[in-house]
């Protein structure tokens, strides 16, 4: 009678031991987690660019410490994935009383973790298409379009922008332009802010066209405590009105983006901020884009040009040394003073036309003074401006003058030497020359500029930059500057000169 009673307490000893075993094996992540892509077999980095896979991607492989994926295929835009972890301890709970070992009460196991997203498919959009040529935009702030339309529900709570202390999730809207302008950078469109656009004295690096996004209507259903545990359904109409930065009345086309997804756990973006990455990209994502911006700012640029002014130019002139060259060169160079400063010009014509950049005069067609190299000052008027190309044409009244000869731009190489004659620094510095050579062609703005290492400095703007023939082959127009930046000047060609002030010689 005594064997029945051993074998029960060799079972409830045995049961103990495989109840403990079980607990201390149980998996850190249970479940299957798996993150995909649409299109299927994209890269899967880490923060620190480690490529950890491909789609479908098991994410219990990934390290705890990784907070943020990055999903990579070629020919289409890389997207963040946010990974949220939520760890609980696992406990072992035995009938102590039963199993007589009270010891192993409340055992804990290893932590039984969470992955989220669990099973995602990411939704890859392609690159936008590469060019040779940037264009400039103007960001303008976004705006609703009617605020009764900007609303959602979170834990099935009406949200609006005006809830109390919502701004921390739908985010605010004041910096939505900033969200923009960051999407846009390293694409074909080169963003910069509406403010900062209308703040260029000149146009260099000056957007010529504008874009207003509108949202016109928001919406969204999220259940979780805090924004990084959101989830749910999210979509945003926006309605993006293109302009003329010199006019804000006329549109000159429209794209509407309507972006609708779904938020998973793990992110750290506003909805806002979420949705207008979105939409930035579907609106790269239109191909006629581009070919729309280009053909715009070509026909503003065509006509701010004006009318044909014809102009008995220089002969060509043939030098026996550089020293003769500088000698005659410097005879053409002249100082513009105004009121608020001074820069530098070069005589085009016998009878007194003048070019310069328009920022020297910065808008000013009155108390303009013209230097010469006699040191004689005379009136100048102003006969046309490009405020686009940064370009103006002077007229004093006097004749039989020498004028510079421009030549060809287009002819010039990388490594041609190449002078600056100018007003630097200060007005008794008049007709300085520097040495230098072309160090390339840069394309700014949509406009192009001769780079060189001609030492450059605040009044030389608006002289010329000569060839080793004494041609001017451009029109000093800036410099980079900071530490650590030297020999960075850039010149507007004189092929542009010549086209954007519509002068015939």
């Amino acid at each position: 009678m005594k064997h029945p009673k051993s074998l029960i307490y060799c079972s409830f000893i045995v049961i103990s031991i495989f109840l403990t075993s079980c607990a201390t094996i149980l998996s850190p992540e249970k479940g299957t987690y798996t993150l995909d892509s649409n299109p299927t077999g994209a890269q899967v980095f880490d923060e620190n660019e480690n490529q950890l896979g491909t789609t479908p991607f098991d994410l219990k492989k990934v390290n705890k410490k990784v907070k943020v994926l990055t999903i990579k295929k070629e020919g289409y835009v890389s997207k963040d994935v946010a990974i949220y972890r939520k760890t609980k301890n696992g406990y072992l709970f035995l009938d102590a009383m039963l199993l007589c070992i009270p010891c192993i009460i409340d055992l804990p196991s290893e932590n039984i973790t969470t992955i989220e997203p669990r099973n995602t498919t990411v939704e890859l959009k392609k690159s936008p298409k590469e060019y040779e040529q940037s264009v400039m935009l103007a960001i303008d702030k976004v705006s609703y379009e009617n605020q009764d339309k900007i609303k959602g529900k979170i834990n099935g709570a009406t949200k609006t922008p005006d809830t109390k202390g919502v701004s921390r999730t739908i985010g605010e809207i004041d910096y939505l332009e900033s969200t923009i302008i960051e999407k846009l950078q390293k694409t074909y469109i080169d963003p910069v802010s509406v403010s900062t656009n209308n703040n260029s004295k000149s146009g260099m690096g000056k957007a010529k066209l504008r874009v207003k996004p509108t949202i016109n209507n928001l919406d969204f259903t999220l259940k979780g405590k805090y924004l990084k545990i959101y989830e749910g359904p999210e979509s945003m109409k926006c309605t993006w009105n293109f302009y003329r930065t010199s006019d804000s009345k006329e549109i000159l086309g429209s794209i509407v983006t309507n972006i609708n997804i779904t938020r998973s756990k793990g992110s750290n973006y506003t909805i806002l901020d979420e949705l207008m990455n979105e939409a930035v990209a579907d609106l790269l994502s239109v191909d006629t884009l581009y070919d729309f911006l280009t053909k715009n700012e070509k026909t503003y640029m065509s006509e701010s040009k004006g009318k044909e002014i014809k102009l008995v130019g220089a002969p060509k002139q043939n030098f026996e040394s550089s020293k003769e060259m500088l000698k005659y060169s410097k005879e053409g160079v002249v100082t513009v003073i105004t009121k608020d400063g001074f820069g530098s010009g070069f005589i085009v014509s016998q009878d007194g036309y003048i070019v310069t950049n328009y920022h020297v005069a910065d808008g000013q067609k009155n108390n303009i003074q013209v230097k010469m190299n006699s040191n004689i000052k005379l009136k100048a008027t102003v006969v046309k401006s490009n405020e686009e190309y940064d370009l103006l044409l002077l007229k004093i009244d006097v004749d039989e003058l020498k004028p510079l000869y421009i030549g060809k731009s287009e002819d010039m190489e990388t490594g041609d030497d190449v002078y600056a004659i100018g007003t630097p620094l200060e007005t008794s510095l008049g007709q300085s020359i520097t040495k230098g050579i072309i160090s390339g062609v840069r394309e700014i703005g949509g406009m192009n500029y001769l780079q060189t290492d001609v030492s450059i400095n605040s009044g030389n703007s608006g002289g010329p930059l000569i060839n080793d023939k004494g041609e001017v082959i451009g029109v000093t127009t800036m410099k980079l500057s900071g530490k650590g930046i030297e020999g960075i000047g850039f010149c507007i060609p004189s092929k542009t000169v010549l086209e954007m002030l519509n002068i015939k010689f």
